[in-house]
């Protein structure tokens, strides 16, 4: 938490399941997402579980005009370069 909130982060969802259960609290953190926000996350394997839903959650903030902001390893959607950055 202490690097999200460093990274500027307003609101806060987590969660603990298995990778098979529902991620209620990235469903609801993706509810609220609108033009302009950026989605943090702390690493890429806390956010997702496959490169097909890495590019689901992209795709479907690219629609709403937000940006993803992975800080390790540092990828930032809202950037030039974390745009043509290859995961």
């Amino acid at each position: 938490m202490r690097d999200l909130k460093a990274a500027g982060c307003e609101k806060f969802f987590t969660e603990q399941v298995s990778t098979l259960a529902e991620r209620q609290q990235l469903a609801a953190a993706l509810d609220l997402i609108g033009d302009g926000d950026v989605l943090v996350a702390v690493s890429l394997d806390r956010l997702v579980r496959s490169t097909r839903h890495l590019a689901q959650i992209t795709d479907d903030l690219d629609a709403r005009g937000a940006t993803l902001n992975i800080l390790v390893p540092g990828i930032d959607t809202g950037t030039a370069a974390g745009r043509d950055h290859q995961v």
